[in-house]
């Protein structure tokens, strides 16, 4: 799902519903158009996950995740406008599917 980032200082938040058991949840976090993004992976109240600055894909892997509401705060880092991602794309999966971008050479 693709969300916009908003000017202001205050995260976005997605969040989702684990409803039934897994052996590891895993999260994808993307930053879009240009410049970087932290984010906070949280279940309920407990912060399970703290990025550092994420410039481009970037995956957290939860082992045993309890089942409940799942927050992803995401935010801005400081910078210019013209260096500040204008969107962020989240993909959760239990499955353990990749994430479905094409693969790029490299």
């Amino acid at each position: 799902m693709g969300q916009n980032l908003s000017s202001v200082t205050k995260p976005t938040v997605v969040k989702f519903n684990l409803n039934k058991p897994c052996n590891e949840l895993t999260i994808y976090v993307m930053p879009c158009g240009g410049g970087s993004i932290r984010y906070e992976v949280a279940q309920g109240n407990i912060s399970t996950y703290i990025s550092g600055d994420v410039n481009s894909f970037d995956t957290v892997r939860i082992s045993m995740p309890r089942k409940g509401k799942y927050f992803i705060k995401i935010y801005q880092t400081s910078g210019t406008e013209s260096e500040q991602a204008r969107m962020a794309e989240v993909y959760a999966s239990k499955t353990g599917r990749r994430f479905p971008l094409p693969r790029l050479p490299g």
